[in-house]
């Protein structure tokens, strides 16, 4: 009973964290920030929330940072991330 009451703690912290993303990201406006479009607790079930943005030709920013595609030192990416 004790382990899942924890979980369930540890879960709340989680959740709360992310929503605390969510809000700063919602009001974040710059041509190098992808829009939110939404959270989705389906698509990975048993996983926290997926976080919904536009879909990126190029894969993730880690992706296109470390196959050469991108125009900065990839020991910058760490900072941008």
């Amino acid at each position: 009973m004790l382990a899942s009451v924890s979980a369930k703690a540890e879960r709340d912290v989680q959740i709360f964290s992310l929503l605390q993303e969510v809000i700063t990201w919602v009001h974040l406006k710059h041509i190098y920030v992808l829009p939110f479009f939404g959270l989705d607790e389906k698509f990975c079930e048993g996983y926290p929330p997926c976080i919904v943005t536009p879909y990126m030709r190029n894969g993730t920013m880690n992706y296109f940072a470390k196959n050469g595609m991108a125009r900065f030192p990839t020991g910058r990416v760490d900072q941008l991330v």
